[in-house]
């Protein structure tokens, strides 16, 4: 395992440590520019007239694109704060999610245990989203670390590179962000009004009433 053991994000510098020993690299050879130290990281080496050089170093955890860690944070959706807890419990690496269902602006994705397909194994969390606008999510079974919600419209304007994929017309009250576990696996989002629980299991049920506020 490498972990970085120096970062200058203002000469494009770093320094990555293994068992093997150290490599240095620069920013042209990274896929991100903000690594933090003790980070780990994957990382390619060549010989360049003798010389080792590390190329496509890349955090091994999933991060949000292009955004540097010491970035402005995004609001989360807090009156969402039960719906996002039961999903949050439901998340793991070994977990698969999917789409059930989506019909016009109603979607229903199930998450479970880790065999698929279903019944073979119990729902670990089923979820309604209501007022539907936009989906990107895999047609087939994805593992995903986590959930995370925010409001739109702070979304939107902290985030105009990712806000840029959305359609014009697809607003809504919420974004919902399906996170993969490594960097470099694509992530999923589903722009809705508000999301229901709508089955768990006695280890994932919320604590009180699940769906968002009308807006």
């Amino acid at each position: 395992m490498w972990r970085i053991t120096a970062w200058n994000p203002e000469t494009g510098t770093g320094r990555a440590r293994s068992e093997s020993g150290e490599i240095d690299f620069v920013a042209r050879d990274a896929l991100v520019v903000d690594f933090a130290e003790h980070e780990p990281v994957t990382l390619h080496v060549r010989k360049v007239a003798g010389v080792e050089e590390a190329y496509d170093v890349a955090p091994v955890a999933w991060r949000e694109p292009g955004i540097a860690l010491g970035g402005p944070a995004i609001p989360e959706a807090h009156e969402l704060d039960s719906t996002m807890g039961c999903l949050a419990t439901a998340f793991d690496l070994l977990s698969r999610f999917g789409v059930e269902e989506w019909q016009g602006s109603h979607l229903r994705v199930v998450v479970y245990p880790n065999d698929w397909p279903p019944p073979s194994m119990p729902v670990k969390v089923r979820v309604d989203f209501g007022g539907v606008t936009y989906v990107r999510l895999p047609s087939t079974t994805m593992r995903y670390a986590r959930c995370r919600a925010f409001p739109f419209e702070a979304f939107a304007a902290e985030r105009p590179g990712i806000r840029r994929m959305f359609p014009d017309d697809a607003e809504a009250a919420y974004v919902f962000r399906f996170e993969p576990a490594k960097f470099g696996s694509p992530e999923g989002y589903v722009l809705a009004s508000g999301a229901t629980i709508v089955e768990a299991d006695a280890n994932h049920r919320p604590t009180r009433s699940s769906r968002a506020p009308a807006m």
